[in-house]
């Protein structure tokens, strides 16, 4: 009886033993996903934005991606290709070629300046047609600068983008708004990949990507690293309307800025949260733009101008936690 016992335990252990193989083999791999991405542990920042340069580039952006859609999705095959050839399993290859494609959808569009409510933009026609567009006119409009596309647009193109090139589950979910992004599923686990802001959610050791439902549950440290931007950087677009409304207010661009934001401050205070803790890129590029809509844009690596991600906006924007959660 012992002897049958000890078989069976034998067995059993063994059972165990194959399936947490078979289960820690389906997991996103993080040691492949970092060696692939280029890990930006230092970001020079200031927490006011008086103490931003906005540093005037002497080029005029024509495209955000100079390629045509065409183009752009050879690109991206080229890039899945060398994908598919690294040592790692199917499930982490799924999950680097969502984090490029969430990679293209930043650099592709841009952010308006200030938002759609204040930031004037001069695009009523396009944002009322814009489900109406193919994919192609989609790229085009927002590579083009003549319409800016918040967390909703980008969501909705990245969704696409996902099914076409991969194939997989992805679903979309809205903190009533806050935000709108994402989420994939490989294999049996779902993954936030935001292409607002790609970033790639790991525990403090660096050795686990984190599931939506670990994020959720929110059990780990968590650590947040941006990807490559392999396709550039991401823009803040100012109007046509807003650029006139900045002239009056100083012989700078940021004096001009600054002191219009001063003079709109009831207005900006009541659409930031209370927990808002800034945090600035000490240089921002900025350049003219040769397009109807739009006359200049800021480039910049986050989502929104002075929200670097933290755990307090991260867990407010994910999923809807007040200051005090």
């Amino acid at each position: 009886m012992v002897k049958v016992c000890f078989f069976i335990l034998t067995l059993t252990l063994f059972g165990y033993s194959c399936n947490r193989s078979s289960f820690e083999n389906n997991l996103v791999e993080a040691e492949v996903v970092l060696e692939q991405v280029n890990i930006d542990y230092e970001n020079i920042s200031v927490n006011v934005i008086d103490s931003v340069n906005f540093v005037e580039s002497k080029d005029t952006i024509n495209r955000n991606i100079d390629l045509s859609f065409e183009q752009a999705e050879s690109k991206l095959e080229k890039k899945f290709d060398e994908i598919d050839r690294l040592q790692t399993n199917q499930n982490t290859k799924q999950y680097l070629k969502a984090l490029l494609l969430a990679d293209f959808v930043y650099a592709a569009f841009s952010f308006q300046l200030l938002g759609e409510e204040l930031g004037m933009p001069e695009n009523n026609n396009l944002t009322n047609s814009w489900d109406s567009l193919t994919n192609t006119e989609k790229f085009n409009m927002g590579t083009e600068n003549l319409i800016a596309a918040e967390c909703g647009r980008r969501t909705n193109f990245y969704m696409e983008m996902i099914h076409r090139f991969l194939g997989i589950e992805v679903r979309d979910t809205s903190i009533f708004g806050v935000h709108t992004y994402p989420i994939i599923k490989i294999d049996n686990f779902e993954y936030i990949i935001d292409p607002s802001e790609p970033l790639i959610f790991t525990n403090d050791s660096l050795n686990k990507v984190l599931t939506f439902n670990e994020l959720k549950k929110g059990n780990e440290k968590i650590r947040f690293l941006k990807t490559n931007r392999t396709f550039g950087s991401s823009r803040l677009l100012i109007s046509n309307d807003l650029y006139n409304k900045l002239l009056p207010f100083g012989s700078s661009f940021k004096d001009q800025f600054l002191n219009y934001l001063n003079h709109i401050k009831p207005e900006i205070v009541a659409k930031i949260p209370k927990c808002f803790e800034p945090t600035y890129n000490k240089d921002l590029q900025l350049s003219y733009l040769n397009n109807a809509n739009n006359a200049m844009a800021i480039s910049f690596n986050e989502r929104n101008l002075g929200s670097k991600i933290s755990i307090v906006n991260f867990k407010r924007d994910y999923f809807g936690k007040s200051c005090e959660n």
